[in-house]
């Protein structure tokens, strides 16, 4: 017995110096005059390499490191010492750790980390794509692609994009905006809260995971009484865009006209704005919001480091009690405004599932995206009456030229009144509303912008003279 005991001893003991000639790890090998294993360290920091999708990234004299998370499907910024954890355990598994080794490893791996420019990756569009987590949908196909680390998004949904039928889409497209004609839960829930609101408003959502304004330039913003649901319909929407997509910058602070306006660069890189109280608020600088609805290059102030300049494709959603005011009647301001109200709806937990809600979001989304792609084809949202009715309304409240026409003229064809006279009843009428009258020139230039033009008469005076006379044309006093 113990002599097959030694022979079994010795069998085992060759099995182990053979492994140890012949190991089966690439990185490890036999120094043939020590006879001693050791670490070929290139090998090693190939081997992690390979395993982990890292670059530095330079953004001007600032160095960041990202890692490719597979699982996730989108980049991490990370400390890039987390790769010293990957060269302990791995060396630690093989009984081969010894500080110099690691620390020798992780010089390698450092050193031999592929190196990028931000304005070429994580700082550039890389195309009309948003991150699902299950797949990439890409805007130009209207279909969902593999993730890729080449799109070098910082983000991805916590849902899979649920892609069905799209005709019959196109059939719930046509049906009546009530409760009982729409298929989701969410869908039913805006119909109550935003009634014949709901298809700009789905649209207005799809349009938000497009990386751009250039087929549609618009703000949306959402009025109601306190308590009607805007802060969960809110909040439902940062869940759908991703959290870290959304911004929360208030309408004074975008349209504040001071030179170092750093609220402007918290849009950068965002999907969504969203800023749930804009009661009682003054738009400054309206071209502000025209240029974020542009799809202009915007320089924007960074507190103690150098400006970025970038094209905002964040959508705006303004909420609020109250509309805000502006001084600006341009109509390229005019068109952009959508206006809705959000409607309380009783009982609101006793009639929907906010758990519902949340498990239909990829197939509610897909129902957004394609409503958005038919409104990008035709170049606007829809304007429905209450729409047209509520934006017409905010502009003749914020316009006191037009007030005072509404209440001192009427048009009609073949009538003309003086330019002076008109402006003496116009000072008159701004003094009694406490409003700063512009001068004769500005308000010939906006009574033009609103279609009213002037004809220039030379009428003969008893006297003999002819002076030149201005007068408004198809226009009369009440």
């Amino acid at each position: 017995m113990l002599m097959i005991k030694e022979a079994l001893d010795t069998v085992e003991l060759d099995k182990i110096k053979e492994r140890q000639s012949n190991p089966t790890t690439p990185w490890i090998y036999r120094d043939e005059q020590s006879d001693k294993r050791k670490v070929d360290i290139p090998k090693l920091g190939k081997t992690i390499l390979a395993e982990h999708n890292c670059l530095i990234v330079e953004n001007g004299d600032k160095e960041d490191f990202y890692e490719y998370n597979e699982k996730l499907h989108y980049w991490e910024q990370r400390n890039i010492k987390s790769l010293k954890s990957v060269v302990t355990s791995l060396l630690n598994k093989q009984g081969m750790w010894r500080d110099k080794t690691a620390r020798d490893a992780f010089h390698f791996i450092s050193d031999s980390i592929k190196r990028v420019k931000w304005a070429d990756t994580f700082g550039k569009i890389q195309g009309n794509y948003f991150n699902f987590k299950n797949g990439v949908w890409d805007w130009d196909a209207m279909q969902l692609i593999p993730h890729d680390p080449k799109y070098y998004f910082t983000f991805c949904t916590d849902y899979d994009l649920i892609v069905y039928d799209i005709a019959k889409a196109e059939q719930e497209a046509k049906n009546a905006d009530h409760k009982k004609n729409r298929p989701l839960e969410t869908e039913k829930w805006l119909a109550l809260s935003l009634r014949e609101n709901i298809t700009p408003m789905m649209e207005f959502i799809g349009y938000a995971f497009y990386p751009s304004y250039e087929p549609i330039q618009a703000f949306l913003m959402l009025f109601g009484k306190g308590g009607d649901g805007k802060t969960t319909f809110a909040n439902y929407l940062s869940d759908l865009l991703v959290k870290s997509n959304v911004a929360h910058v208030s309408i004074e602070n975008l349209t504040d006209d001071k030179s170092n306006n750093f609220s402007l660069s918290e849009l950068y890189g965002k999907w969504l704005n969203i800023h749930a109280d804009i009661s009682k608020a003054f738009i400054k600088n309206s071209s502000a919001l025209k240029n974020l609805t542009g799809d202009d290059d915007i320089n924007a102030p960074v507190k103690n480091q150098k400006d970025i300049v970038f094209k905002n494709h964040a959508k705006l959603l303004f909420i609020g009690n109250e509309e805000p005011s502006f001084s600006d009647t341009t109509e390229g301001f005019k068109r952009r405004a959508f206006i809705m109200t959000f409607k309380r709806i009783d009982d609101f937990k006793s009639q929907f599932s906010m758990d519902k809600i949340k498990q239909e979001r990829g197939k509610f989304v897909y129902t957004c995206i394609y409503y958005a792609k038919k409104a990008m084809d035709r170049g606007k949202f829809t304007v429905t009456p209450s729409i047209e009715t509520a934006r017409n309304k905010w502009l003749s409240d914020n316009d006191p030229v037009q007030q005072f026409l509404n209440e001192n003229y009427i048009q009609i064809d073949d009538s003309k009144i003086n330019q002076n006279e008109l402006y003496r009843d116009y000072r008159e009428w701004c003094d009694n509303n406490g409003t700063k009258p512009l001068s004769n020139t500005r308000l010939k230039n906006e009574l033009e912008r609103k279609g009213i033009t002037t004809l220039t008469k030379r009428p003969r005076l008893t006297n003999g003279k002819r002076p030149r006379v201005t007068y408004y044309v198809n226009l009369g006093p009440k």
